[in-house]
């Protein structure tokens, strides 16, 4: 007996256009409001566009054997990295890409990677410098790449949720979470509000770990080894407390598609553990606003222009600390946020001193909405939260070969988007470092050293492994 199916959600047939036109479509759709989410190869081998619109997603698709209208040439910036993607499996484009040169008298380039210090994850970045001003900043992915996306279409929704959640470490619960929605959504089968709230406390507590990891990052970045030191602890805890309700400190394998794959320990979720450590990180943020030297340096780096963030629309606490108000949690509600989600942290200094406040402010948020579920835990009793029935073999009715079932989270780094095609073995993930990655060398150029690109990059938080997956 196959688990009851329900109406599906999100799910979106795109519409044809000619290759020459799908760069002017995008950025039609783009100038009336819309959002980009991604750019990619559908199952057929056409291209495809994805985006969200006020009243839903709605998406183009054009054969890709042919030269192809660019997006980026209609002005979407915020395409350029998907067109890269997309030109190194085989799709041409009919214009180069736009390029920001920096040449002239007296500019060094700097080269940094891909292999770096410490744990940072393999990039090569060319910094364009003049003396100790940064003019321009060029990326290069691709020195990692794992073919998750293949992986995951061959392995099928059940054991496929278990590779998504190792695109990236910081955002297990996020990727587990938008890959079951999706598969959810084509497959039609709602979990239990149990599970639904379940993923919301998981989703809370990864988001406490991340930023806190983010936190002491940034923290040693400016030279303050005791407030990191005490921020790394403080995360130790968070990671332990994960341990003790869910079995993994990174919180995987519980998420699935359905519901979860196993229940939490509801008992290990002690308030006093979350209060205590939000008493100690308090002080620790006083002492940080107290200095000085930390302040100074945030102050102004890193400046995202207000142009790039209205083009890029970039998401997460980035996009936040520049004024774009998205949270998937809030615009988009999903799920455990149905009922109510953190309260949002919105700052328009866009540089890292504003980074910095959001996450602040996000790990207060999280703290304060877990507070609230378990002082009235019900909601994790609602129906069983490990289904007992089987998935069902074949997509909702009416979903053709061309359909597309869209899940989304918002991550510890924003939002993380999944595409799944009901008919057949193709998935294609969206994560937040992917958009947010294009307005790194804009802000990297915005009236910035050298001595402020390592305090730039903590404060943008992004990750390399989502890119290479």
């Amino acid at each position: 007996m196959a688990i009851t199916r329900s109406a599906p959600a999100d799910v979106l047939v795109p519409a044809p256009v000619a290759a020459a036109d799908f760069g002017d479509a995008v950025a039609a759709a783009l100038g009336q409001g819309d959002r980009l989410l991604t750019l990619c190869r559908l199952p057929g081998g056409e291209v495809g566009a994805v985006c969200d619109a006020p009243e839903g997603v709605r998406g183009w698709r054009a054969a890709g054997d042919g030269p192809l209208g660019r997006p980026s040439a209609s002005g979407v910036v915020a395409a350029l990295h998907d067109e890269a993607r997309l030109e190194a499996e085989g799709v041409e484009w009919s214009t180069p890409a736009p390029q920001v040169r920096v040449h002239g008298a007296g500019v060094f380039t700097f080269p940094l990677g891909p292999v770096r210090a410490d744990v940072a994850e393999c990039a090569a970045w060319r910094l364009f410098v003049m003396g100790d001003e940064v003019l321009g900043l060029h990326m290069g992915f691709g020195y990692k790449t794992r073919g998750m996306e293949r992986a995951m279409a061959e392995a099928g929704p059940e054991a496929g949720v278990l590779l998504a959640e190792r695109v990236t470490a910081t955002s297990v619960v996020a990727h587990a979470v938008a890959y079951a929605q999706a598969w959810e959504a084509a497959l039609g089968i709602p979990p239990s509000p149990g599970a639904v709230a379940w993923r919301g406390v998981l989703a809370e507590l990864e988001r406490l770990h991340s930023h806190l990891g983010d936190l002491a990052t940034l923290a040693a970045s400016t030279g303050l080894p005791v407030a990191q030191a005490e921020l790394i602890l403080l995360r130790e805890q968070m990671l332990r407390l994960n341990q003790d309700v869910t079995g993994h400190r990174y919180l995987r394998g519980v998420v699935g598609v359905g519901g979860l794959r196993r229940r939490p320990e509801r008992g290990a979720l002690a308030p006093a553990r979350l209060t205590d450590m939000l008493a100690t990180f308090a002080a620790v943020i006083d002492e940080l606003d107290g200095s000085t030297s930390f302040l100074d340096r945030l102050h102004g780096a890193g400046r995202i222009p207000a142009a790039w963030a209205a083009a890029v629309q970039p998401v997460g606490p980035v996009g936040r600390a520049a004024g774009v108000p998205y949270d998937v949690r809030t615009d988009r509600p999903y799920g455990p946020y149905l009922r109510g989600a953190p309260a949002p942290a919105l700052e328009t200094d866009a540089d890292a001193w504003a980074r910095y406040r959001v996450r602040v402010r996000e790990v207060e948020a999280s703290v304060a909405w877990l507070l609230e579920r378990l002082r009235s835990p019900r909601a994790l009793d609602e129906g069983p939260v490990v289904p007992s029935q089987s998935l069902p073999a074949h997509p909702v009715s009416g979903a053709g070969a061309t359909a597309m079932a869209l899940g989304r989270a918002e991550g510890p780094r924003g939002e993380v988007c999944y595409l799944v095609s009901p008919a057949g073995a193709w998935v294609r993930v969206r994560p937040a470092s992917a958009v947010n990655w294009a307005v790194l060398p804009p802000a990297v150029a915005e009236n910035n050293v050298m001595q402020d690109v390592p305090i730039i990059d903590a404060s943008f938080g992004l990750s390399v492994a989502a890119m290479d997956r």
